[in-house]
């Protein structure tokens, strides 16, 4: 055999094993798409870069955000701020504390709970909760203008309607199924959930009784809980959380599904806390849940229309992403910055987050006989070749004449080789038929090939292929 051009499916989603030898193929700040009638019937495009538009007068962390009444509305710190379509910054009063909060509003009032003391903003006037009768809720959630708060243990209370600190007594009821912990209230397609630490049941406003609330027959997930208390986010089809398995379930109606795959599902067990934090953001058609995991600094993305999972990650040091939540508001998808606060503007063509480095990584699946269809042989490259959108350079400075840096790996991808010349170009500005290829003689039984981008440009990948021989003997 001489040497001949194969495909390589360079294309997919994060999926590192417990066995490197097994798959070690991640995917980094590029979202797959799938399409039946492009150039491949598949890409990776590049996750969209972040703008300031706000910079926070609090020194504190971000600890939550809302839309209320049209306008945007976040905790930077101990301070809760109106932040006006023109990006001024108008402070509105004290939220004591530096945990995250939960906010929910009924069109006429903002309720926050921050696990001791709940507030309440009117729209003119914020000042903490007083009746006696509200136990400390680390979460809100409102149905049918009708707060809903958790209580001690397996406790939950209705508040008056229109009046979120109004706490009758006589509204509190039980999670009755089992008996665990409450964790969170949480109101999804106009049911309420109560999410323990070990079954998740499913209620609804029937008008009857005090609270007027009945437990839907079979709306019980039994043998399932919530793990995290701020892991819980929706888009308008599904709910999804981290459950008390260390995974990830979304639910429509009363059945959880799972949606970890093993090699995500064992990424959560060794790396997800009690701390994560989630939001989503609709991009392209694309839902997305956004999983981010403080205490191990990493964050994981996953495509509800294409079912792929993928990382996110934000600086040159890779850390978990910029993101803490998004609204659609003011025409703009807005982000909080988890560090202190800032907004920012998601933005198509901006590929950096608030200026840090946005690193955009693929590595592929392991490419060996198996792969190329030629089990059972050792292989020799000289090359590999990558199809994807070239000319993408900038007018000037870094990105003007943008590199991918390309390694290799023939050990399981526990090491990548950079020697030789492993830049390769990817085009200047207008340069649309440049060929992108590293060139570099490597025998291998199993090779991972790594392709990383820093420079501010878009990336879209959409194949690629192997200049290979039959090499020595096994």
């Amino acid at each position: 055999m001489a040497y001949s051009w194969l495909p390589v499916n360079i294309v997919g989603q994060s999926n590192e094993s417990r066995s490197k030898s097994f798959s070690v193929e991640s995917t980094k700040n590029l979202i797959p798409e799938v399409s039946p009638s492009g150039r491949t019937s598949s890409a990776l495009h590049n996750w969209l870069g972040s703008i300031r538009r706000l910079t926070s007068a609090s020194t504190g962390k971000d600890r939550g955000s809302c839309v209320f009444q049209d306008k945007l509305y976040k905790i930077s710190g101990e301070r809760l701020y109106r932040v006006d379509a023109d990006f001024t910054e108008v402070e509105i009063g004290t939220i004591e504390g530096s945990g995250r909060c939960i906010m929910a509003n009924d069109g006429e009032n903002i309720a926050i709970t921050t696990g001791s003391t709940a507030y309440n903003y009117n729209g003119s006037t914020l000042a903490a909760i007083t009746d006696t009768d509200l136990e400390n809720p680390d979460s809100v959630t409102v149905l049918n203008n009708q707060m809903i708060y958790d209580g001690n243990r397996d406790r939950w209370v209705v508040a008056t309607p229109g009046d979120p600190t109004d706490i009758p007594d006589i509204n509190y009821a039980l999670a009755e199924s089992n008996g665990d912990d409450l964790v969170r209230v949480y109101t999804f397609n106009q049911a309420l959930y109560l999410m323990g630490t070990g079954t998740i049941e499913t209620w609804y406003n029937s008008g009857v009784g005090n609270p007027p609330f009945s437990r839907v027959d079979g709306g019980i997930i039994e043998t399932l809980g919530l793990y995290a208390l701020h892991s819980v986010a929706n888009t308008s089809t599904y709910m999804y959380f981290l459950a008390s398995d260390k995974n990830v379930y979304r639910v429509t109606g009363y059945q959880a599904e799972l949606i970890t795959p093993p090699a995500i599902s064992h990424q959560l067990f060794k790396n997800a806390g009690n701390d994560a934090i989630a939001t989503t953001v609709n991009i392209d058609a694309q839902d997305f849940y956004i999983l981010s995991l403080p205490s191990a600094n990493k964050t994981y993305a996953y495509s509800e229309q294409f079912g792929d999972w993928f990382e996110l990650s934000s600086g040159e040091d890779e850390s978990r992403y910029i993101m803490n939540s998004q609204h659609f508001v003011y025409g703009k998808r807005l982000i909080t910055d988890y560090r202190n606060g800032n907004v920012l503007e998601l933005d198509y063509d901006t590929y950096t987050d608030d200026g840090q480095p946005q690193i955009r990584q693929r590595d592929t699946q392991p490419i060996n006989g198996v792969s190329l269809g030629m089990p059972g042989q050792k292989l020799v490259m000289d090359s590999f070749r990558l199809i994807v959108q070239t000319g993408v350079g900038l007018a000037s400075g870094q990105g003007s004449d943008p590199k991918f840096f390309i390694g290799t790996s023939v050990d399981g991808g526990r090491n990548f080789d950079y020697s030789g010349n492993p830049y390769v170009s990817i085009g200047t500005g207008g340069n649309y038929t440049i060929t992108v290829q590293l060139d570099k003689v490597l025998e291998f039984e199993d090779l991972v090939i790594r392709v990383r981008c820093s420079d501010p440009v878009f990336i879209s990948i959409h194949g690629a292929a192997i200049h290979v021989d039959k090499g020595g003997e096994w």
